[in-house]
């Protein structure tokens, strides 16, 4: 997908066109769905957390019409979502010792994605 597309496509769904935000969510939502499973490795868990984060992609979508790319955005999204989770599952003690859950929430912060403008 060239830029312009993208930048296309940002706009329809910023104009709450469904059929945009169906098109996003087939193009994005397995690259979402692995990085999720990345920081996870539970497949139910990171089946929520990625529809979390096109729900969210939705909600916010106003916005995208100052997003320089939807990417970016959508994993920036992403990058969040499964930071919420890891200090969640730490707050409840889920599967995660400290010194795992430190070296995650590192990986995850290092990430570098480029933030929208």
């Amino acid at each position: 997908m060239t830029h312009e597309e993208e930048l296309s496509l940002a706009y329809s769904l910023a104009a709450s066109d469904r059929e945009a935000f169906a098109e996003v969510f087939r193009l994005f939502y397995p690259k979402v769905l692995t990085f999720c499973r990345r920081f996870t490795n539970d497949s139910e868990v990171s089946k929520d957390i990625a529809q979390d984060v096109f729900v969210k992609l939705w909600n916010s979508r106003k916005r995208l019409v100052k997003v320089q790319s939807l990417d970016n955005w959508i994993f920036i999204i992403a990058r969040n979502s499964v930071l919420d989770w890891l200090k969640s599952a730490s707050r409840r003690g889920v599967g995660l010792d400290s010194s795992r859950e430190i070296r995650l929430e590192e990986t995850v912060l290092n990430i570098s994605i480029k933030s929208p403008e």
